[in-house]
């Protein structure tokens, strides 16, 4: 109950990552608070990721993706390993699975991927 998918996504399991308004959970400073891709875009930013193409596993380069439903984002989800994604279930369990085993009414589908070089 310490983080969500979103923080998963972001290696991080110590704290709930969310662009509350009330500023109750954990969000990049200097980030807009605000459900959109741009501040989700922003908030993996701080943390070294960009944009890019796909979810295809590149040596040397972690990758997330992010689901939205209605316009609004979801989900998180981290590339483990070659076609292994790992997500956080709410509350719930971590998960391995593959990319398009969340995809559908629940979360949405995936808007777009991020990465980040390996240190």
């Amino acid at each position: 109950k310490k983080y969500n998918c979103i923080a998963w996504a972001a290696a991080s399991n110590n704290q709930w990552w969310w662009p509350d308004s009330m500023g109750i959970y954990y969000w990049p400073k200097n980030v807009q608070r605000e459900e959109t891709k741009e501040a989700f875009v922003a908030a993996y930013g701080t943390i070294g990721y960009v944009e890019c193409e796909n979810g295809d596993y590149e040596e040397s380069f972690e990758k997330i993706t992010v689901y939205f439903k209605d316009g609004k984002p979801t989900h998180a989800a981290r590339l483990k390993e070659k076609d292994i994604w790992t997500s956080k279930l709410g509350e719930g369990h971590d998960i391995d699975h593959a990319f398009d085993l969340l995809d559908g009414p629940a979360y949405g589908r995936p808007e777009f991927f991020m990465k980040r070089k390996i240190k």
